[in-house]
């Protein structure tokens, strides 16, 4: 991966058709053959990296609860802005206990192990013939 983006994408199709006239005295029959070949040397590169950090997708800090049924998410400090190496870790805003308690702001959290790994590659090769009769 170079700066969290994929390789350069290159595909090379190729088409090839001939059509041939079969009677000389009726001018309308006439036989078209012809083949498609998508991705014609069959590249596999990477077209997108997983990337989520965290299997959850989410960050939730705690707070202390302010009414009963409070899910005690400290919804403010993650909507006004936050280093996530912070959150990701639990240390600096994220570290520490919430006031009063034993419970901690934010657990270090585990990374996700498909994080930055190609996740989407080119199609394969295809190949498509076609013959069409006119009369």
């Amino acid at each position: 991966m170079n700066d969290a983006r994929t390789a350069p994408y290159l595909q090379t199709d190729f088409h090839l058709s001939h059509e041939i006239k079969l009677s000389k005295t009726h001018e309308n029959y006439r036989l078209k053959l012809g083949g498609n070949i998508y991705n014609l040397f069959n590249q596999h590169s990477a077209t997108a990296y997983y990337q989520f950090v965290i299997p959850a997708n989410l960050v939730t800090p705690s707070r202390a609860p302010r009414f009963s049924g409070d899910p005690g998410v400290d919804w403010g400090l993650v909507m006004n802005g936050y280093n996530y190496v912070d959150a990701l870790n639990a240390t600096g805003k994220f570290g520490g206990n919430v006031p009063g308690t034993t419970t901690p702001i934010q657990s270090p959290l585990t990374l996700a192990n498909r994080y930055g790994k190609p996740q989407v590659f080119e199609t394969a090769r295809q190949i498509y013939l076609e013959a069409h009769f006119t009369f």
